[in-house]
């Protein structure tokens, strides 16, 4: 028995050291520069008062990028991040921005409704999907384009940086992004599957048409991870890029976080199939544990020791991705990876999300339809 848990437990610590290596490297890239600077439609589907919300727009108008045009759109008219876009369009005078408002009504993907409302006032070939909580440098369209210049992709996503918030939940949040989700991206990449995260998309129209646009995902959870995919399975290339996009934090305490992973597990459970079920072997510590408890005392200095090692490629990751981070959000890392197989477990068998106040039941492929009864609601839900 002890052989077996060690065998797994080295296992499951190589495959998560060999993400981090991939996530190194990706970091490392410096795409050629772009041939070409097409334009670009920024699609900002906006719903209330992110954390620094002002400055998060204010920064893709100041992008360095020789032709764009920003469109904002919100469903509701009294969302207060409309009067925020105004303020922007007042800030930015250079930069063409239009304000939308309301959404398609079909479809139960409220994001998707707000990009179906900005995409027929788009002008331009290329689009990208940037969230209002991204907070990019003035480098970042240029970035997307010399990646898709360098590798010919229909659809660029980008690496993603936690950074800011305040409460233990944005601590363990951005941890989490910082480190797993970042290195599980990155070992997608590398494995050459579209593992895309909907935060930064660069699309090119035709190619989303090709794959039956935004209307075929209107009903979809997971319509990023699955845009991926379809695109890969109609020939066209998918690619990310190694210029790192922060995501800005906000207040988020210990329930928010265990919300927020909790329905993006739900998603993947949903959406990636057996690639759900191989997350358990990229999470050494229940098998370290299991180690030292069923093993003698030389087990538990081989548990401890393989778990210092996982941590510190954490702690290496955290470091790189968000410099300006807070040291002391790395004694966290313990929790955090002992909450993470309850989450999944709780995620394997519960149907129920809410996403922004929308109660919603999630089936296969990541098939939106309207809640009824879940016995597991009572563990997440605040309803």
């Amino acid at each position: 028995m002890t052989l077996l848990l060690g065998a797994v437990a080295f296992m499951s610590l190589a495959i998560s050291a060999y993400a981090h290596f991939c996530l190194a490297r990706k970091l490392r890239q410096v795409p050629a520069e772009a041939t070409t600077t097409p334009a670009i439609s920024v699609l900002k589907p906006l719903r209330g008062l992110d954390a620094g919300l002002l400055e998060n727009l204010v920064a893709i108008c100041a992008s360095d990028y020789p032709d764009f045009e920003v469109i904002f759109c919100a469903a509701d008219p009294d969302d207060p991040a409309l009067q925020v876009a105004r303020d922007v369009q007042l800030l930015c005078p250079e930069r063409p921005i239009r304000i939308l408002v309301g959404d398609l009504g079909s479809g139960l993907n409220p994001k998707i409704r707000l990009l179906r409302r900005m995409l027929p006032h788009a002008r331009h070939d290329w689009v990208l999907v940037s969230d209002s909580n991204v907070r990019p440098d003035p480098d970042y369209l240029r970035a997307l384009m010399a990646t898709q210049t360098d590798t010919g992709a229909a659809l660029v996503h980008s690496l993603l940086q936690g950074v800011g918030g305040r409460g233990l939940g944005a601590r363990l949040q951005n941890l989490q992004m910082n480190g797993w989700v970042a290195s599980s991206i990155a070992l997608a990449d590398a494995g050459m599957h579209p593992g895309v995260v909907g935060k930064s998309m660069l699309i090119e129209r035709r190619a989303l048409a090709d794959v039956g646009g935004l209307e075929g995902v209107q009903d979809l959870l997971a319509e990023d991870y699955v845009l991926g995919t379809r695109f890969r399975d109609r020939g066209h290339r998918v690619a990310l890029s190694p210029h790192l996009v922060p995501v800005v934090g906000g207040p988020l305490d210990t329930r928010g976080f265990l919300d927020r992973q909790l329905r993006w597990a739900q998603i993947r459970r949903r959406s990636t199939g057996a690639l759900f079920l191989g997350e358990l072997f990229v999470q050494p510590l229940p098998f370290f544990v299991a180690l030292a408890w069923c093993g003698q005392p030389e087990h538990r200095v081989i548990a401890a020791l393989g778990m210092t090692l996982k941590w510190s490629l954490d702690a290496a990751s955290y470091v790189r991705l968000d410099r300006d981070g807070q040291a002391l959000s790395l004694l966290l890392l313990p929790l955090k990876d002992t909450l993470a197989p309850f989450l999944w477990l709780v995620a394997a068998f519960r149907t129920r999300v809410s996403w922004r106040g929308h109660p919603l039941r999630v089936g296969r492929g990541s098939q939106l339809a309207p809640v009824t009864h879940d016995p597991f609601d009572i563990l997440f839900d605040r309803a």
